[in-house]
């Protein structure tokens, strides 16, 4: 985000925060294609009132050929674990901290209109922790960067958005009887986990 009024960290600032977090906390639920303002980004940094503000920039989901940037959920959320390897690398070796992955998930497009047995067979959200799952092992064991673990978003829809129409959760809620059964993901995801665990 640009911040018109940031003032930058000094050399004794820098110094006198380096190392005083413990492990970096992120959120990589997908990607986005950013490019600069035909006005370009100081035009947007100087005019609160810019489409653009305060992040300066053009977000698009497409690439250069027009192609989706990866698989369409119900919201904002893209499939794009390939992104997420590089991100985790990038975090890692500028600030050689720990990185805990706190929230990843995805809300399958129109989940909340289909018939139970349909929302419990939900595999793009499968395809979608998989995926992700496996570049952040990836990231591990081939680039050796300090996963401290990922935590699924999440185990129940919520009202984050206004409604239950962006479902993420990993269980179906009737929301009538209160009944719950787990969908797919979560066996699929349990079963991903519990294939690649050691013995401690």
């Amino acid at each position: 985000m640009t911040i018109p009024d940031y003032v930058p960290l000094t050399a004794a600032d820098l110094s006198y925060i380096n190392h005083t977090s413990d492990f970096l906390g992120i959120d990589p639920y997908t990607a986005t294609v950013v490019s600069p303002p035909k006005s370009g980004i100081g035009a947007c940094v100087s005019n609160s009132s810019s489409p653009y503000f305060p992040y300066c920039v053009v977000q698009e989901t497409t690439n250069i050929f027009g192609w989706n940037i990866g698989y369409r959920s119900q919201s904002y959320v893209y499939i794009t674990p390939t992104y997420l390897r590089t991100y985790l690398s990038y975090l890692y070796n500028t600030f050689r901290s720990p990185v805990l992955v706190s929230e990843f998930g995805f809300p399958v497009f129109g989940e909340s209109t289909k018939a139970m047995e349909d929302q419990l067979f939900d595999s793009p959200r499968s395809q979608y922790y998989l995926s992700f799952m496996s570049e952040i092992l990836k990231s591990i064991h081939e680039d050796g960067v300090h996963v401290m673990g990922a935590l699924a978003w999440s185990f129940a829809d919520n009202w984050e958005f206004g409604d239950y129409s962006a479902q993420f959760g990993l269980q179906y809620v009737n929301r009538t009887s209160q009944e719950r059964r787990y969908k797919k993901s979560f066996f699929d995801l349990v079963d991903f986990v519990a294939a690649r665990m050691t013995n401690l």
